[in-house]
């Protein structure tokens, strides 16, 4: 059991490490995802986007540094492919 916590506390330290080596714009979309997630989920959920529609968006966001919009892409892209994967 400690040396679970161990791992989870040194991938925490790593995945901390990482999220502060990125540029502040995007640092502030994945603590707001964060914060948001469950309201997010949601909105994936209910999205009528089609998995073209989204990697477009997705492109056309990355290109514009629009990374809050990034965010909500890609959980809306997770949802809609456990939603599929439910449905099998």
């Amino acid at each position: 059991m400690e040396k679970n916590r161990e791992h989870q506390a040194e991938k925490i330290a790593r995945l901390e490490e990482a999220i502060r080596a990125l540029p502040a714009e995007l640092q502030q979309a994945i603590f707001w995802a964060i914060e948001n997630l469950e309201l997010l989920k949601e909105i994936g959920k209910r999205s009528e986007m089609t998995p073209e529609e989204i990697r477009d968006a997705k492109a056309g966001a990355l290109s514009k540094e629009q990374y809050a919009a990034l965010m909500l892409l890609h959980i809306t892209e997770i949802m809609k492919q456990s939603k599929e994967n439910e449905e099998l």
